[in-house]
């Protein structure tokens, strides 16, 4: 609510901390994407045991991306009201526990609804975390510290397809969801007990620290809020439905094996690697507005 006391964070101390939690959210960035990184890669050991054509392997993919965006609007709204901490224990445990039963799933129906669930379980993560990040660090550093926290899930998004490639081909494709499932669950766990404590422990501290929005200054945004969403839906939209047909386009048309196409993703991800730490360094330098048109356009 405009001129209310901002809860970008609710869990109170995190501004003492901000080293211990950039790493902490690396970490628990690397776990939400552990999972959601594995239906790429492993479309083609997918398509080859259910029989699929490009429209039902499509839908694989649809069936976790689609719900999955559209669960981050109600998220971010309830992340406002009831704190972001429940929200980031389903998009790392709750996301987790519905990719091991991607894994013991036995026929495509069943598969596309535990995709559907892990979308709505993930959708919550991305509203919650930033908020709570930016609450925790300096104007002039957000930039940076937004990019390392993206370092985290793009470390996992380079590793995980080429390591699902490997289970996959030894054990079959069921095997990278649940082997990887695993320790997502447990570390999601672990952070929500950790933030508890923290939050629990200097919460009278934290509560002269809270900031107000001017509602002139929120509204004055509304403008570039929309712009930046309409382009990163374009971007995102028209770059990831193209490279989700990779490892297909290359099992199809230049003759790789299953679990070459697998890893092969992992070259396009590979970027984010340096893209991300990099443009939240030039952000807080040149401003992030000029930053996000550039990258999208």
């Amino acid at each position: 609510m405009v001129g209310s006391p901002c809860r970008s964070s609710r869990l109170p101390g995190v501004r003492h901390a901000v080293p211990t939690l950039v790493v902490l959210f690396m970490c628990a960035h690397g776990a939400h994407h552990l999972v959601t990184a594995l239906p790429v890669p492993l479309l083609p050991f997918i398509r080859n045991e259910f029989g699929l054509d490009y429209t039902q392997a499509a839908l694989v993919v649809s069936a976790f991306s689609v719900p999955y965006g559209i669960a981050q609007m109600p998220s971010g709204w309830l992340a406002d009201r009831i704190g972001p901490r429940l929200l980031l224990l389903m998009g790392t445990s709750g996301i987790a526990a519905a990719a091991l039963l991607v894994g013991v799933s036995t026929n495509y129906m069943m598969l596309l609804s535990f995709l559907v669930l892990m979308g709505l379980l993930g959708g919550g993560y991305h509203p919650s975390a930033p908020s709570v990040i930016i609450g925790a660090t300096e104007p002039s550093r957000r930039g940076r510290t937004l990019g390392l926290h993206m370092l985290g899930g793009s470390m996992v998004h380079f590793i995980a397809p080429m390591v699902a490639a490997a289970l996959a081909t030894a054990w079959g494709w069921r095997s990278p969801f649940v082997a990887l499932s695993i320790p997502s669950v447990a570390f999601g766990i672990v952070f929500y007990v950790f933030l508890g404590r923290r939050a629990r422990r200097v919460a009278q501290e934290a509560t002269s620290e809270d900031t107000h929005v001017e509602s002139g200054a929120v509204m004055g945004r509304w403008q570039s809020v929309g712009a930046v969403v309409v382009l990163s839906c374009f971007t995102t939209a028209f770059v990831l439905s193209a490279a989700s047909f990779c490892p297909l386009f290359l099992v199809d048309f230049y003759g790789y094996q299953e679990q070459e196409g697998a890893a092969a993703i992992s070259l396009i991800y590979s970027a984010g690697l340096w893209a991300a730490p990099l443009g939240g360094y030039v952000s807080d330098r040149i401003g992030r507005l000029k930053v996000i048109s550039t990258v999208g356009l």
